[in-house]
């Protein structure tokens, strides 16, 4: 039941927001705030998702496997957690993307592990 909420957010995350705003990117008619206030909301989503797709793949490590291999998808999870928790990066695609905007992308990490961690704690109880 957890697993499908969260596979929903998701699918929610991918189609739904992401389509509306690109959608809305693509055939507006906006202003330099809107556009900002736009941008705003795509990272947004885009930080859910990846929240979600991070719990996600937690809890099939949590839930995989019979009862003997049950404490090695435990220390599996343990490890993807402490994975969450280092930067990220990114490669780009394009060339050309990657020549215009590579500077604004700076390694950070993730803010929200604790409560990452405290969420899949509660789900696992």
């Amino acid at each position: 039941m957890i697993v499908e909420e969260i596979r929903k957010e998701i699918s929610q995350e991918d189609s739904v927001v992401l389509q509306d705003i690109l959608h809305t990117v693509e055939l507006g008619d906006y202003n330099k705030d809107e556009g900002l206030e736009l941008l705003g909301d795509l990272r947004s989503s885009r930080q859910k998702r990846r929240n979600y797709k991070d719990k996600q793949e937690v809890m099939n490590m949590l839930l995989g496997g019979d009862e003997n291999t049950g404490s090695q998808h435990a220390m599996d999870a343990l490890d993807k957690i402490k994975e969450v928790t280092s930067p990220r990066s990114y490669q780009y695609r394009n060339p050309k993307l990657k020549q215009k905007y590579s500077k604004l992308l700076q390694s950070k990490q993730i803010k929200t592990i604790e409560k990452l961690i405290k969420r899949v704690w509660k789900l696992v109880k």
